[in-house]
């Protein structure tokens, strides 16, 4: 046959077959490309958006940090101002500690057998003072105002996750006892109670069942009994602040390059992937925060996490 002949009569089985199997091999390589470019896009798209989680949780604890007038570590007295907290669902993991505090000047992981490294914040943070009439004429007095402050891991279901429970304004209970006059000073609590803060606190005192008093609707205000328990303020409470995100927080191991935990030692219940260190005493205190989140992009693909560390620095009066 002749090159003519043979291109009319185009192509033999064995090369249309060859053909075939070029294009469907191009094709399946193509197929495949886009399909990793595609979970490589949804990877990305799932590891910026927990990174933004994350980040803004963090702020969040930094914004509560810097207004800071108490950051309670691990001890007896603090776990009393815990014990006092009406915290309900919101009521930390087993294991959870608060941090231990150190006077180093710097962080480092755990040494062996120390456990400093915390998993549980309690803070007291000041709120705007507010003025409160004494009944004569256009007198004030000016009251400063507090609010305790929980961050803690809880449990949905299998998955970690961390909670915020923040308490009804406190009135610095000094500046009402320094309202002299009996008849203002009974408004001054009236009026406070009015404005919503049913309850008086004195941070100087450090045992915290002697520091609080309740305002009454007839002026007085006695110390709160013991067995009554400070109430989270209105819209106070914020449960499961990654689930939006479909995010939860990273248990202890490693996922990827992230390890959890960084500082403390991995124990049952303990850290998990939010971690706090505390250092310096109550005149100028540092503390790290280091948060850890993962979740799933889809079934059978790698996961994502992130982790956000923060310094914030914290001046107790």
């Amino acid at each position: 046959m002749t090159p003519r002949s043979r291109a009319d009569a185009g192509f033999s089985m064995l090369e249309a077959t060859i053909v075939f199997l070029i294009v469907t091999l191009l094709t399946g390589m193509i197929s495949q490309s886009l399909m990793s470019l595609s979970r490589n896009q949804r990877w990305s798209e799932r590891q910026t958006g927990a990174l933004g989680k994350a980040e803004q949780l963090v702020h969040g604890i930094q914004n509560d940090l810097e207004v800071a007038v108490r950051v309670f570590p691990e001890s007896a007295a603090s776990r009393a101002v815990l014990a006092r907290l009406a915290l309900g669902e919101s009521a930390p993991i087993e294991g959870s500690r608060m941090p231990l505090a150190t006077s180093r000047g710097w962080f480092e992981p755990d040494a062996p057998g120390a456990q400093e490294a915390g998993n549980l914040l309690v803070l007291a943070r000041s709120l705007p003072a507010i003025e409160v009439g004494t009944g004569y004429g256009s007198q004030t007095a000016r009251i400063d105002r507090y609010q305790f402050v929980v961050y803690c891991l809880t449990l949905d279901g299998a998955r970690l996750d961390i909670d915020r429970w923040a308490s009804v304004p406190l009135a610095r209970a000094d500046d009402i006892a320094a309202v002299f006059d009996p008849d203002a000073r009974a408004n001054v609590v009236m009026g406070l109670l009015a404005a919503g803060v049913p309850l008086a606190w004195r941070p100087e005192d450090p045992v915290i069942d002697t520091s609080l008093y309740e305002m009454s609707p007839t002026g007085s205000a006695p110390r709160l009994g013991t067995n009554v328990a400070i109430p989270a303020g209105n819209g106070e409470i914020r449960r499961h602040l990654l689930e939006r995100a479909k995010l939860g927080v990273a248990r202890n191991g490693r996922i990827g390059a992230v390890r959890v935990p960084a500082y403390a030692h991995d124990l049952p219940g303990h850290p998990h992937g939010f971690e706090i260190k505390l250092d310096g005493d109550g005149a100028g205190r540092l503390l790290l925060v280091r948060l850890v989140v993962a979740g799933e992009v889809r079934p059978g693909e790698p996961p994502v996490a992130s982790a956000v560390e923060r310094l914030v620095s914290v001046r107790e009066p």
